[in-house]
């Protein structure tokens, strides 16, 4: 009985390293996440990164996109907070720059939105989300010509949201494209 037994837990062992649903990958996981997330499933696209970030935690990809599912989910700190993850893991990722949403009552904050936005611009100077959230912050620092030729970047660039904030902001200012 107990060579039955070892056979036994070595086949389990086997199958468990060798088939491909007993052995899924951090990777494997993240994947998951992301079609779950393209999906709307934003809840169980955070589960599925929350599997390969225990798997692997120096993951930075797998922190940004949690981040993006939890904003759909309007937990905008806890975005904030793997945002800002995903940044220090990998300097070089674009996306967590435009990501990351000031709070606006925050001058510090608004200071750290100016920067990230620029950031986010000198990677991708077509951004256009970037530059609406730098020009809406530039605006609440009182610095309203800049933050207004921001906004019109951002509608320029396809950003259509923008045209709501020109409106809204500019207009109001009697500042003109």
């Amino acid at each position: 009985m107990g060579i039955i037994f070892k056979y036994f837990i070595l086949l389990i062992l086997f199958l468990q390293y060798s088939h491909p649903v007993l052995s899924q990958t951090a990777r494997d996981y993240y994947l998951k996440g992301v079609n779950l997330l393209n999906s709307g499933e934003y809840e169980s696209s955070i589960n599925e990164f929350n599997s390969a970030l225990q798997l692997d935690p120096l993951h930075a990809d797998s922190f940004y996109h949690r981040g993006i599912a939890k904003a759909h989910l309007h937990d905008f700190e806890a975005a904030s907070v793997d945002m800002n993850k995903a940044i220090e893991l990998n300097q070089e990722m674009k996306e967590p720059y435009s990501e990351r949403l000031p709070d606006y009552t925050n001058k510090e904050e608004l200071r750290q939105a100016i920067r990230d936005s620029t950031k986010s611009i000198e990677n991708n100077p077509a951004n256009g989300k970037a530059y609406l959230i730098r020009g809406v912050a530039k605006i609440k620092l009182g610095n309203e010509s800049s933050g207004c030729m921001d906004i019109y970047n951002a509608n320029k660039f396809g950003y259509t949201v923008a045209y709501s904030f020109i409106k809204d902001f500019c207009d109001s200012f009697g500042l003109q494209n």
